[in-house]
């Protein structure tokens, strides 16, 4: 008799071929909703609790969002008005 398929486990997505399992591709392993941590990081979850304390963002962000729109300025303001 044959081998009965593998059924995944609820949101797991499991390769297979003619009903048996094969390993999986690096791309299929990557995009596995199995394959990610379901548990939180820990430096985020304290800098949504920094936020919500009202603590200012002090990520580069901003600052090199402005340094690059004063240095590149995009088409549209780079035109002058006549």
């Amino acid at each position: 008799m044959g081998q009965q398929p593998v059924e995944p486990a609820n949101g797991q997505t499991l390769p297979s071929r003619h009903g048996q399992p094969e390993p999986r591709l690096p791309h299929e392993h990557d995009e596995s909703s199995d394959s990610h941590p379901a548990k939180k990081d820990a430096r985020v979850e304290q800098a949504a609790r920094d936020l919500a304390a009202g603590q200012q963002d002090t990520g580069r962000t901003p600052v090199v969002t402005e340094l690059a729109r004063k240095e590149f300025p995009s088409p549209a303001e780079k035109k002058t008005p006549p």
